[in-house]
Formats: C-alpha cells, structure tokens, sequence
C-alpha cells in the first residue's frame, strides 16, 4: 500500500472517529462544520481543526498526526 493511500485512509479514519464521538459524546469539544470542497479529479485531503487548543485533546490529537506523519493546520480560537 502507498504512503498516500496510507495517509488518506488515516485521515478518514481519524475523521470518522471525530463525527462518531461528536455524536455519540455531547460534551465533545470539537463540534463544528464540516466543510467540503475541492477538486473533482485530485485526490487530495486536508484536516483542519478549527477550535482550541484543549489541553486534554489537543496533545492526543498531535500525537496521532505525528506518528503517522499527517499534517493538519490548527486554528487557535
């Protein structure tokens, strides 16, 4: 499988968990909108994340992208 592959389905998977614990959690900290748009032939995907930091969250988050090597741009609020 290719970095990229890799990378892409990390994501999703990171993704999926997030809308799973938004719903599933009320108290989650990282309810928001999620925002689609982008190219119809690159394959592309980008994590933002739009509220923070969290001291709780913020460091699991960061580690998670570090072990994998995925970049995502955090928005201080």
């Amino acid at each position: 499988m290719g970095k990229t592959r890799r990378r892409l389905l990390l994501a999703l998977g990171v993704l999926a968990c997030l809308v799973s614990l938004y719903l599933c959690v009320p108290y989650f900290p990282f309810g928001g909108s999620i925002i689609a748009r982008g190219s119809a032939t690159e394959r592309d995907i980008a994590l933002t994340f739009d509220d923070g930091p969290n001291a709780l969250w913020t460091p699991r988050i960061l580690e998670i992208l570090a072990k994998y090597d995925v970049k995502g741009p955090f928005f201080v609020v």
